[in-house]
């Protein structure tokens, strides 16, 4: 170690590993000098080094070693290349004290990273204790036989019971009360229904809208979040829960996006007494 080098630039229990991304910055990096100078075999090499430094611990570096370094840019034992391409396959990293090599510009999307991947941990925390409790579904909706069709496609409006959510009975007569209620579904999330919030608007057709209960709306968005953006089940609950829990730190920010999406692809999903659809 010397006085004369920098601090890590990443925490020492920065720890990546796992992850299957690794963010990449098209515009930056193709607007760098690095991208300007540098040849293809230096360039590839690069690029492997950037992937090992990722799923290093500290996140964003490497060790200081050149058999190592070789190794980890791809080239295995052929360190006659390894020097020939090493400056411009090492452009970016520095030494610092505890004797490793730190990307800087890879650091601090580490560190930004590796804050996401606790808060993420965090909330699957939360997610188990309330499963526990018995607070949300033991298993993504979707599993069952039968279960894709009847939440996918039932916009009628109608719960599980066959009746009418929308504030009129058989006949046609209005039934809305003009205090709400609130109710709540198996999984003890807040469900808040057509009729509570007196939502009469009426499609091109002149029906009346009707909306779906929170609970099946709750499970069309799970469904969207896997299937269109490839979310691991478990993550989109948690989502959905943070986006109803005024006390989760990420409610106000996950509960926009999931509303956002709703609009734009008109999943019915509402959130604190708003219409999102």
């Amino acid at each position: 170690m010397s006085d004369d080098l920098p601090q890590p630039l990443t925490p020492p229990e920065c720890d990546l590993r796992g992850l299957e991304w690794m963010p990449l910055y098209g515009h930056r990096l193709f607007a760098s000098d690095f991208d300007a100078h540098a040849g293809d075999s230096a360039f590839r090499a690069a690029l492997s080094l950037w992937w090992s430094a990722w799923n290093q611990v500290p996140a964003a570096s490497l060790p200081d070693d050149e058999v190592a370094l070789c190794r980890l840019a791809g080239l295995g034992r052929d360190l006659k290349t390894w020097r020939a391409v090493r400056t411009q396959a090492m452009h970016g990293f520095v030494r610092c004290a505890d004797g490793r090599l730190y990307h800087r510009a890879m650091a601090p999307i580490a560190v930004d990273s590796f804050e996401h991947r606790r808060k993420e941990r965090t909330r699957r925390l939360k997610w188990k204790e309330k499963s526990a409790k018995g607070d949300v579904p033991a298993h993504v909706p979707g599993d069952d036989p039968g279960t894709a069709d009847r939440t996918r496609h039932d916009t009628t409006g109608h719960d599980t019971t066959g009746h009418d959510t929308t504030g009129h009975d058989t006949t046609g007569h209005n039934t809305t009360q003009a205090a709400p209620q609130v109710r709540r579904s198996a999984n003890g999330l807040r469900q808040a229904r057509a009729a509570d919030l007196g939502l009469q608007a009426s499609t091109g057709g002149g029906a009346a809208r009707r909306l779906k209960p929170q609970a099946a709306a709750d499970r069309d968005m799970v469904r969207w979040l896997t299937d269109e953006l490839g979310i691991e089940g478990q993550q989109a609950w948690m989502m959905v829960i943070a986006a109803r829990d005024p006390e989760d730190s990420e409610h106000e920010r996950v509960a926009r996006q999931l509303e956002g999406i709703s609009r734009e692809h008109r999943l019915g999903w509402f959130a604190d007494e708003r219409e999102a659809s």
